[in-house]
């Protein structure tokens, strides 16, 4: 997952509890010497907020999903961050909870309320009650999302498919109501455009530029490559074409099949056979087209390790591209990966932030939901503390509206000279700038930077996060202050009204800024050839769809024959 990143505005310049039984766990007491264990990916949480967890729970990380989904049949979990597709098979099996959001939102009575039952409605009513209160907080992206698996949504090993009801309601159980939803993404491709810089001079960060012209150089750091086809194996010539040879791969089975669909020509699917199902029928052939797509994309082999990296984490992935030491130079990462390497100063000092990279998103894409979970057989006394520690370090904020978010994150700051063009003019007031660590849900996603999944946080960094209308100002008139960007009204002047959304000026102007938060917005329907988000200037014909699919839930056994059949065929 991604590093950690600073604000990008705000300043100017123990082991694991082995437990052998679900009855064991069920009984674990909060004031035992030990602390029950929790998971999540690598790199996936803040400091601040992995310290808070750690208060009750022993925070363990896994690299694989499929470490999780182990941990939580073996009962030596109480929860933790799992992937959509694996989510809904915890669910299937019966191994998860519902989340009770009214007990997590507590500190928001009107909305706990609203995700509480009322005893004067049928269920069928507080149901639609409850998914009324989560439409209000989640991005629609993210419930559409979700929505897509509750066709699966019906027990494992039920002949009759039986539907899952855990609260014995007569009403199917909905994915939404096992999961905490955390960080939603898509992919691109992401490429090499920067130099690395120390401070005598500018080196090419990568062998492909190195051979550009100044001419080619300077067109390709401004406006990007023009992709004029936008599937995988054309972005792959394209890239080729302008002098790009070593490419990257993540090792996710699952992410590489669905890419591999592209290729297969089947009648019941548009866009080929481009589809997240896999069953016996399909898999060795999926298998199979991944091959072909590497190979048609890069012009080698996968087997040709000179060209073709294989890396386990989006942390390896994103850090391959602006390391000046590494050949890769050509992505195939997720979004968050992205904005990350883009903005790699905190990776590499060599880095000038918004200079490394380019992207362009393939018009098959995926989309994956990352969410908490809480296994189902523990006491509610520790469900309730785990509930109450997420909402403390991550989730606090969320329930929030813009102008709260705003409101609650802005700091007065004392200035006594502005800076207007290149000079320092003195003048005495007070401004606004807006701390990205005030609240648990604003500083986790400044160390994360993937896109949020819940709609007040999302719309908050997407006006603020790469936002160009701010204003220097410093204390001092020393070269050594760096000072503040501080925010600016909608006449262009210095805040001085109440830090609200209506009195605000937002702009995104810069390219960077133009390239960072069109990465950061995942899902979206429409791109340019040339990786941006389409405006009122963008030629139709410069405007291409963008198809999402999802990885589909796969049983045991099948998951077991895939895998096997993919690391021989991979590693052959």
């Amino acid at each position: 997952m991604a590093m950690s990143k600073k604000a990008l505005w705000t300043l100017a310049g123990s082991a694991a509890i082995i437990v052998p039984t679900v009855a064991v766990v069920s009984h674990i007491k909060l004031n035992n010497k030990f602390k029950p264990v929790i998971m999540n990916y690598q790199n996936y949480i803040s400091e601040s907020s992995k310290s808070g967890i750690e208060k009750h729970f022993d925070y363990k990380e896994f690299g694989d999903v499929s470490e999780f989904s182990k941990a939580i049949e073996d009962s030596r979990v109480v929860g933790g961050v799992g992937s959509d597709f694996q989510i809904v098979r915890m669910a299937q099996k019966e191994l998860i909870r519902k989340v009770d959001f009214a007990r997590l939102f507590k500190a928001n009575e009107s909305l706990s309320k609203e995700f509480s039952n009322d005893e004067n409605l049928s269920a069928q009513e507080n149901l639609e009650k409850r998914r009324a209160a989560i439409a209000k907080l989640l991005r629609k992206e993210t419930l559409d999302h979700l929505d897509n698996y509750n066709q699966f949504m019906y027990i494992l090993g039920d002949k009759n498919k039986g539907i899952i009801d855990i609260d014995n309601d007569g009403i199917q159980d909905q994915l939404w109501e096992f999961t905490i939803p955390y960080y939603i993404q898509d992919k691109v491709i992401a490429y090499t455009v920067g130099d690395a810089n120390y401070g005598d001079g500018n080196k090419p960060l990568k062998d492909s530029i190195a051979s550009w012209s100044e001419e080619k150089k300077e067109t390709i750091r401004e406006k990007g490559i023009k992709f004029t086809k936008q599937d995988l194996v054309s972005i792959g010539k394209t890239l080729r074409e302008n002098g790009y040879k070593y490419f990257e791969w993540t090792e996710a089975m699952r992410d590489n099949l669905l890419a591999g669909s592209e290729l297969v020509n089947n009648p019941n699917f548009t866009n080929n056979g481009y589809t997240g199902i896999v069953d016996k029928q399909n898999y060795q052939e999926q298998i199979q087209k991944f091959l072909e797509l590497v190979e048609q994309t890069s012009g080698k082999p996968l087997s040709d390790t000179a060209v073709n990296s294989v890396k386990s984490s989006g942390l390896e992935l994103l850090t391959a591209l602006i390391d000046i030491g590494v050949k890769q130079e050509v992505g195939f990462i997720y979004n968050g990966d992205a904005l990350d390497a883009l903005n790699g100063n905190d990776n590499f000092d060599y880095i000038e932030d918004g200079t490394s990279i380019k992207i362009i998103r393939p018009k098959n894409n995926l989309t994956l939901l990352d969410g908490w979970i809480i296994t189902k057989n523990i006491d509610d006394e520790l469900a309730n503390q785990l509930l109450d520690d997420l909402y403390e370090n991550i989730y606090k904020g969320e329930d929030y509206t813009l102008n709260q978010l705003i409101f609650e994150s802005a700091e007065n700051v004392k200035y006594n000279y502005v800076q207007k063009d290149d000079r320092l003019v003195e003048e005495k007031g007070r401004a606004y700038i807006l701390n990205f660590e005030s609240l648990p849900n604003l500083a986790n996603f400044d160390f994360v930077n993937y896109t949020p999944s819940f709609k007040s946080s999302y719309e908050y960094f997407e006006k603020f996060y790469f936002n160009d209308a701010l204003t220097v100002v410093k204390e001092t008139n020393s070269d050594e202050e760096e000072g503040y960007n501080v925010l600016l009204n909608k006449n262009g002047e210095i805040l001085k009204d109440d830090p609200l959304l209506e009195n605000i000026l937002t702009e995104t102007t810069s390219n960077y800024s133009k390239l960072a938060k069109n990465i950061y917005k995942s899902q979206q329907k429409t791109q340019t050839i040339y990786g941006l988000e389409p405006d009122e200037n963008t030629l139709k014909e410069e405007i291409y769809e963008i198809n999402y699919k999802f990885i589909a839930p796969v049983g045991e056994s099948l998951n077991s024959e895939i895998k096997t059949k993919y690391i021989i065929t991979t590693k052959s």
